[in-house]
């Protein structure tokens, strides 16, 4: 999430966001299973925490809670912040009710607290179905995380090492990945920045059927849940509801504020996509003299562009390819919106609903672990078989 052209707020204890709802410890309830458990999982060790918006967000939960419009559903929040120790509480019917407490000594983004944190919500709130939402900072694909020792996890591989920030340390994709892999979620939501990479979308294949992403920042007040939650708790999630009503949210105010980006991805497709990929790559073809690829960030230092515009300039001269690869994307991408502007100072004039990292030359493939990821590994790594 991003602070450009936010009021800070005040920072307050999850027990005080709103006046009109109580925190309070009480036993766990029955363990009977329901139609779906939402595991909210919320890093403001950060900027975000500091000026209180997981607060709002927190508070936008118990207003939709109070409406009893979780369709028989449980949503679980795990709060990393600031001011007090990790918290795993239940917001119900306008009451945040504290579940359990964790030793801070575990960051938030380590793989041990994430993998605890979800057998915890699946013990505590069983269900025929589970929905993740990831709050806080994200950098996408970048590989600059801290090294997790996910030899721990209970059958997961070994491979070498996105998401986060707690402390200025961060989560990567490939940890993540290891982490979420079989866990069943029927979706994931990222209310960070930047996640809606082909990259990222790679490495999460195996982990949900379907992702809501932005590839470019997300304004830091994040999604509307308030009105988002009781569309995920529907006995079918509505997906392309929760997408359309963010984008909503966003492209409906005026000035800066008018920056959102939105893609819902169905994950089971990708490997189409990659093979389409692959053979344009295999093309080794020259980017036009005059190729200006789409960025989706306004840092001089660009890691994410428009991954549709790129494909398109790599094969120009081949329609047919192009084509399939189109009819590919199509089928992963099954929505996108994006505003004009990002910040009234980033035009957007391409938005395919995924991004990627243009590597401009064999040498830079290790930029910031590139080289770590799955995507290099099985598609992008044939980009460097021949010089260009």
């Amino acid at each position: 999430m991003s602070f450009i052209n936010k009021i800070i707020l005040i920072p307050i204890a999850i027990c005080l966001t709103v006046a009109t709802y109580s925190c309070k410890d009480e036993p766990n309830p029955p363990v009977t299973d329901v139609p779906r458990t939402i595991l909210v999982y919320i890093v403001a060790n950060n900027t975000l925490g500091i000026g209180g918006y997981d607060s709002s967000d927190l508070a936008e939960m118990v207003k939709a809670s109070r409406n009893n419009s979780f369709n028989g559903g449980r949503l679980i929040v795990y709060h990393s912040n600031i001011d007090y120790p990790p918290t795993l509480f239940e917001i119900s019917n306008g009451n945040a009710i504290k579940l359990k407490e964790y030793d801070s000594s575990t960051l938030s983004v380590e793989a041990s607290r994430m993998q605890q944190v979800i057998n915890d919500t699946k013990a505590i709130a069983p269900a025929n179905d589970y929905g993740l939402i990831l709050w806080s900072h994200g950098n996408g694909w970048l590989q600059t995380g801290i090294p997790n020792d996910i030899s721990t996890l209970t059958q997961k591989s070994k491979n070498p090492l996105a998401f986060g920030d707690d402390q200025g340390k961060h989560m990567n994709i490939t940890t993540l990945a290891h982490v979420v892999n079989d866990e069943d979620f029927s979706f994931i939501y990222f209310d960070c920045c930047y996640m809606s990479t082909i990259e990222v979308m790679y490495e999460l294949r195996n982990a949900t059927p379907y992702i809501i992403a932005s590839a470019a920042e997300v304004p830091a007040d994040g999604m509307p849940y308030d009105y988002n939650l009781p569309l995920l708790f529907e006995s079918t999630p509505n997906l392309i509801g929760v997408c359309a009503t963010t984008f909503d949210y966003y492209n409906s105010k005026n000035g800066s504020i008018r920056s959102c980006t939105m893609s819902l991805i169905d994950t089971q497709h990708i490997p189409e996509l990659a093979s389409a990929t692959a053979d344009i790559y295999a093309l080794h073809t020259s980017l036009p003299a005059d190729f200006n690829p789409q960025k989706f960030t306004l840092d001089s230092n660009c890691y994410y562009f428009d991954f549709g515009q790129y494909i398109e300039a790599l094969s120009i001269n081949f329609p047919q390819l192009f084509e399939a690869w189109k009819n590919a994307i199509d089928n992963v991408v099954i929505y996108k919106a994006s505003t004009p502007y990002m910040w009234s100072l980033l035009k957007l004039t391409h938005h395919s609903g995924l991004s990627t990292f243009i590597f401009n030359n064999a040498n830079n493939y290790t930029t910031k672990g590139y080289n770590q990821l799955q995507w290099w590994n099985d598609v992008a790594s044939i980009l460097c078989n021949s010089e260009n």
